[in-house]
């Protein structure tokens, strides 16, 4: 999903990830969490990752307890 992300958006984002511009919001269950994750990978591959082996880089997803959220839970 990631990928095909950068494919249509791309010449709208930076290749790399930044804080400054990018801010992701999940509903607070795993499957979603890993959802946003996984689409963050793809949409922002890195070649400075944690190890010369890993192409990722850990990226941000906020949650807010699911009784306070008007956006994400349905």
């Amino acid at each position: 999903m990631g990928q095909v992300l950068r494919a249509r958006y791309g010449e709208y984002l930076n290749s790399t990830y930044s804080i400054e511009e990018i801010y992701v919001q999940s509903s607070d269950r795993d499957r979603t969490i890993q959802t946003a994750l996984s689409a963050l990978a793809g949409l922002f591959p890195t070649n400075e990752g944690l190890s010369p082996d890993l192409n990722w880089l850990p990226i941000p997803v906020f949650t807010i307890p699911e009784e306070l959220d008007n956006v994400c839970y349905i």
